[in-house]
């Protein structure tokens, strides 16, 4: 942890305790403060490529490796992702991309696009939920998901969740699409864009997926992307009461619009 303002350093020494006491390794490096907004830097190198509060070395570095742009290639985040997965899971990403790539072309949106959402979406799947669940409690837009006892409660959810914060820090991704897309792709929302839908259902309709009814909604993604949703989320609200577990609100409310739109 490094500090960003001058007098922040007792709370920052307060909060690597309250991390090592969860298990988190966790250090606070005396680094000069230069006071800047992220947000400002992040906006000047999307905008104009450039932010003169950066020194040369950093500049270098970000245009070397096309960070803060449009510039992202599918393969370069495959490398990236790669080693922060396991195998298994690994092969379910390639197997994202290509479905999303697939379903991107039928229905309208950007291949690009939709291949880089599938290589990323389980980015978080395998990090440790501590650290997921800082992630999120650290980000501004904190507020918006649920609270740290209801996250303790949904570790199945955390990579998701924390997953769309991740690549805008990690990897200074900022289309807010594409963050949201990681986001809901395990709980789905209503009112979804076809790329949220596209990383939805291409997760659940990869090659390697094997579950019942799989092949009746990998008929049905090629027909219509609402209709797949309400199979999706029937068989997810299903799976869910089975196992004796709570369904997300974000869940429940995507199922109500999929399958009322389904019915007209």
């Amino acid at each position: 942890m490094v500090s960003r303002i001058d007098d922040d350093k007792e709370q920052l020494e307060q909060k690597r305790q309250e991390l090592v006491k969860k298990g988190i390794e966790a250090k606070v490096l005396h680094n000069p403060v230069h006071e800047v907004s992220s947000t400002i830097v992040r906006n000047s190198l999307v905008k104009d490529g450039f932010s003169h509060d950066l020194p040369t070395s950093v500049m270098e570095y970000i245009k070397a490796n096309q960070l803060y742009t449009d510039g992202y290639d599918p393969q370069d985040l495959r490398c990236v992702v790669k080693p922060l997965v396991r195998e298994s899971r690994y092969i379910h990403t390639l197997g994202v991309e290509q479905q999303a790539r697939q379903l991107a072309n039928i229905y309208g949106v950007d291949e690009k696009k939709a291949a880089i959402g599938g290589v990323l979406h389980d980015i978080c799947k395998h990090m440790e939920p501590d650290y997921l669940v800082q992630i999120i409690l650290d980000s501004p837009e904190k507020d918006s998901y649920p609270c740290e006892e209801e996250l303790r409660k949904t570790p199945q959810l955390l990579h998701s969740y924390a997953g769309g914060i991740y690549v805008r820090n990690e990897l200074g991704i900022t289309d807010q699409e594409m963050i949201d897309a990681i986001r809901y792709h395990t709980t789905g929302r209503a009112d979804m864009t076809t790329l949220e839908k596209i990383i939805y259902l291409a997760d659940f309709t990869s090659a390697e997926r094997d579950y019942p009814d799989v092949e009746v909604l990998r008929n049905l993604v090629k027909i219509s992307l609402d209709e797949s949703m309400a199979y999706a989320l029937e068989f997810v609200q299903a799976d869910l009461t089975r196992r004796g577990l709570a369904i997300n609100r974000d869940t429940q409310e995507a199922y109500k619009q999929y399958s009322t739109r389904k019915e007209q």
